[in-house]
């Protein structure tokens, strides 16, 4: 099918116009609808329902930098601690984790009363992550799914010790 589409706008240039039209069309309109507040509201918000709460000892998991820097920000007063797991350079490579000093452990390893644990599911993520998070968020409850349109969705799990 694109292999046709592709020779049609080859052979006729009127074709190529005629496309652009609308591909340029939906591009705008993704831009004027999106807005850069609305991606952190949902997790702002739900920072606030960690803060308000978390007890004593609780720490807060991530499965990714991606989620940890941000969150760090609404929720200043916790421990943040990222998984130990080898990344693809899109989610923090490590010059950056350790310039932001960020603290990569097992979660067993780590002395809590509770864990927030939040997982961005991002298809780009080794298949290991996946299976190391789902062991660990295994049996726990699922808090909130926050939905990104142009992100992977993060999920929050509330691990009691």
């Amino acid at each position: 099918m694109f292999a046709f589409i592709s020779e049609v706008v080859q052979n006729k240039p009127i074709f190529k116009y005629f496309l652009s039209v609308p591909i340029l069309g939906l591009l705008i309109s993704g831009l004027l609808i999106w807005s850069p507040l609305e991606k952190g509201s949902n997790l702002r918000e739900m920072s606030e329902y960690i803060n308000q709460n978390s007890l004593d000892g609780d720490i807060i998991y991530h499965a990714t930098a991606t989620s940890l820097l941000p969150m760090s920000l609404y929720t200043q007063q916790h421990r943040h601690y990222l998984l130990d797991a080898d990344l693809p350079p899109g989610f923090l490579i490590g010059e950056l984790q350790t310039a932001y000093k960020l603290t990569k452990l097992p979660l067993e390893q780590i002395s809590h009363n509770r864990a927030w644990v939040i997982w961005a599911r991002d298809s780009a993520l080794p298949t290991s992550v996946h299976e190391r998070m789902e062991k660990i968020t295994e049996g726990s409850a699922l808090l909130s799914t926050i939905p990104y349109w142009q992100a992977a969705p993060i999920e929050i799990y509330l691990i009691p010790k």
